[in-house]
Formats: C-alpha cells, sequence, structure tokens
C-alpha cells in the first residue's frame, strides 16, 4: 500500500492512494500499489509504505519517476465541450490521483482522473463512454467547492434520480447557463491507462417528464402510449 501525503508530520494531508488492487506493476505477482499526483514547487512530500494484507516483515523497492499527465487532469484545467459537440476523446493515461474527501463523487480510493465541462442549455444531456471502459461523475459548483450530481461507479449509482443502463448512459436534464463538471475514470478500478470517447447529446425531454407536467390517465384507459 502506498500514500502520498504533505504537511507535518504531525498533521498530514493525503493527497494520493494506492493499494495492491488498484492496478500498477503487472511484473509483481502481487500487483504493486502504484501512484501518481502533481507536486508544488519547494513543498516536501512524504510517502508512506505498507505491507500487502498487513504484512509486517518483508522488503521492497520504490520507483519514483517523472511521467506527463494529461492536461485536463485538473479540474481546473477542465477541457471545455462546446455546444454541438458530440464526441470528447482523450486518455486517462498518467492521469494524477484527486483525493478529496468532502466530495461525494469521489472514489474512496482516489483513482486518476481527467476533467471536462459543459454548460447547461435547458435540454437533457445524455453522457457515456462507448467504449465502456470508463466511469463518469457529474457535478455542479466551482473546482474548489464540487457538488456532486450523480456518478456511475461499477454497477451502482450514487444518486437514484437519475437514468442509467448497463452501458453506463446518464441522462440529465440540464438549467440553462449552469456550468456541469465531468470527471472521467477507469471502470472498475481495472486501469489506469488507455483512451476513453465519452458521447455527449441533447435534446428536449418528454412533456411530462416532470412530476408537476403528469399527464391525465382518464377513467376507463386501459393502456398508456409513450
Amino acid at each position: 500500500v502506498g500514500t502520498g501525503s504533505i504537511g507535518l508530520c504531525d498533521n498530514l494531508q493525503c493527497i494520493a492512494y494506492a493499494d495492491s488492487t488498484s492496478g500498477g506493476c503487472t511484473e509483481s505477482s502481487y500487483g504493486a500499489a502504484t501512484v501518481l499526483f502533481r507536486t508544488d514547487v519547494g513543498v516536501p512530500y512524504y510517502i508512506g509504505v505498507e505491507g500487502i494484507n498487513n504484512s509486517s516483515q518483508g522488503n521492497f523497492t520504490l520507483s519514483i519517476s517523472k511521467v506527463v499527465a494529461p492536461l485536463n487532469s485538473d479540474c481546473s484545467k477542465a477541457i471545455v465541450i462546446k455546444p454541438g459537440e458530440s464526441l470528447a476523446t482523450g486518455t486517462i493515461t498518467n492521469a494524477t490521483h484527486d483525493i478529496q474527501f468532502n466530495y461525494p463523487c469521489e472514489r474512496t480510493d482516489g483513482l486518476p482522473s481527467v476533467w471536462y465541462s459543459l454548460i447547461g442549455t435547458g435540454d437533457v444531456f445524455e453522457i457515456y463512454d462507448q467504449n465502456m471502459t470508463a466511469e463518469i461523475a457529474v457535478s455542479t459548483g466551482s473546482c474548489e467547492n464540487l457538488e456532486c450530481l450523480f456518478t456511475y461507479q461499477g454497477d451502482y449509482l450514487l444518486n437514484d434520480m437519475v437514468l442509467i443502463d448497463y452501458s453506463q448512459r446518464m441522462n440529465f436534464r440540464s438549467e440553462v447557463g449552469v456550468e456541469y463538471f465531468v470527471q472521467v475514470y477507469g471502470a472498475l478500478n481495472i486501469s489506469w491507462n488507455g483512451e476513453f470517447s465519452v458521447v455527449i447529446s441533447s435534446g428536449q425531454p418528454p412533456p411530462n417528464d416532470d412530476c408537476s407536467s403528469a399527464l391525465m390517465v382518464e377513467p376507463g384507459t386501459s393502456s398508456v402510449l409513450g
């Protein structure tokens, strides 16, 4: 298990975390933990190493290297999806971990991810990865104070008010002028490397999409078409 932290020894702030089940070195029969994190100039970083399965004995070798992360691996550098654009292609290879403990959309293990943003038009947006290799989270607010709307992680949906199927298609009604942040990371914690193609489409919802606009079913009606 590996963690990366900043601060003082008696007041550390975790910035990255990985264990033997979250990807990494394929040469190791135990699956070595790998963490990727963006550094700031002059800041000291502390690396904690723990044994696999709570082991208290054994030797280890740390491998430390520099990598080039995708530009949009940081929320503040999210790539804007412009109106009319229907496909966002990218990669999570060398993307950095992003642990935010007060952000309910975040995976507890802080998987590497990349970010996109779009502006609401009042239409219903559908977002999914056509390769079915990515998990997706959608939030509003700002990068410093994100509010999770919903996220698809593996085989469950955090917010059951959003329609989703097994191909990981999300449908939600957007508000005009509201900025939405789309976070993409590897599905089911299978890989931290690889490319994805996120499809974005929009359209008008049915007239009775809201409870307030429910259509009346007349007495004696035996079936309803919609």
